[in-house]
C-alpha cells in the first residue's frame, strides 16, 4: 500500500502556535508557582489562555489521528495504536511519579497525557463514526457543569472528572469534558 505523505501545513502552523502558547503559559506558571511572581495563573485571562491551549492540543490530536489512520494499513493499525498507547500512558505515569517525589500534594494524578494516551484506545474504538464524532465531542465537552465534585469519597473517579473533597493537582485533564476535544478534532478530520 503505498502510503501518501504530503504535509498539510495549515496543521504545522496550528502546532508551532499550540507549542508556543503552551511555552509561554508554563513560564508564567514557573514564575508565578517558583519565583513568586503575582499573575494569578488560575484566574481570568492566564486561565482562558490556558484551556484554550489545551483545547487545540486536544483537537490537533484528534485531527491528526485521522490523518495517521488514513495512512496507516488496516492490518497495522491495532498493533500501531497499542503501541502509541503505551508510549503515552508511560510517560504520563513517569510525569506521575516524578511531580509526586516532588509535591505528594499537587502531583499529576490524570494529566493530559494521560488523557491522550487513554484517548488512543476511544480514537481506535470510535473511528468509524467520523463525522458524528463532532456532535459526541461536543456533547461530552459540555458534561463538566453537570459533574458532582466535592462530595465523593474515593479517588477512583478521577479520571472520568469526577472529583473528591480536597483534590488538587498541577495537571488535570479528565476524560470528561476533555475527551470532547478530541473527538471534536477526528470529527474535523474527516469533514475537512
Amino acid at each position: 500500500m503505498n502510503q501518501p505523505t504530503e504535509r498539510y501545513p495549515e496543521l504545522d502552523i496550528l502546532r508551532a502556535v499550540a507549542v508556543l502558547a503552551m511555552i509561554g503559559y508554563h513560564a508564567c506558571f514557573d514564575l508565578s508557582l517558583y519565583y513568586g511572581y503575582n499573575l494569578s495563573i488560575d484566574t481570568g485571562l492566564f486561565r482562558l489562555f490556558a484551556r484554550a491551549t489545551a483545547t487545540l492540543f486536544l483537537v490537533l490530536t484528534g485531527t491528526c489521528f485521522v490523518i495517521s489512520w488514513d495512512r496507516t494499513a488496516p492490518e497495522l493499525r491495532r498493533n500501531k495504536y497499542l503501541k502509541r498507547a503505551s508510549v503515552v500512558l508511560a510517560g504520563a505515569m513517569i510525569v506521575t511519579l516524578v511531580t509526586w517525589l516532588f509535591d505528594p500534594e499537587t502531583f499529576v494524578v490524570f494529566g493530559i497525557l494521560h488523557l491522550i494516551g487513554v484517548a488512543v484506545f476511544f480514537q481506535y474504538l470510535i473511528r468509524p463514526l467520523r463525522r458524528w464524532n463532532v456532535l459526541i465531542g461536543a456533547l461530552i465537552f459540555s458534561t463538566a457543569m453537570f459533574l458532582p465534585t466535592g462530595n465523593i469519597s474515593t479517588p477512583l473517579l478521577l479520571p472520568v472528572g469526577i472529583m473528591n473533597a480536597g483534590f488538587s493537582s498541577v495537571d488535570y485533564y479528565p476524560l470528561l469534558p476533555w475527551l470532547g476535544p478530541i473527538l471534536i478534532g477526528m470529527g474535523l478530520g474527516d469533514l475537512l
